[in-house]
């Protein structure tokens, strides 16, 4: 199961791609839908920027998304890297979900 700071920040970092939170997590109960590697293959489907998000999201779920640095900043445009950068402020308890 997942906590409410782990929603809270994956939710952040899908803002504006709420799609994708339908993609990340089970329908029916609050667990993320596909172990990370299957996700990360099922995501090969989406825009660089949308893996992007999937693998920082993975991050916060348990450090499996081996995000890099520098990927953020070639692929995403400039709302989702602030919505990523609340997001890991949120996530380390430097901003409220508000």
């Amino acid at each position: 199961a997942i906590d409410r700071l782990h929603w809270d920040s994956i939710s952040m970092v899908f803002h504006s791609h709420s799609y994708l939170l339908e993609f990340f997590f089970d329908s029916k109960e609050i667990k993320i839908s596909r172990e990370p590697l299957e996700m990360l293959k099922q995501a090969r489907g989406f825009s660089s920027g949308e893996q992007i998000l999937i693998r920082v999201a993975l991050d916060i779920w348990s450090g499996s998304g081996n995000t890099k640095v520098w990927s953020l900043l070639e692929s995403l445009d400039d709302q989702s890297l602030v919505n990523v950068l609340k997001a890991l402020a949120l996530f380390r308890g430097l901003e409220s979900a508000n």
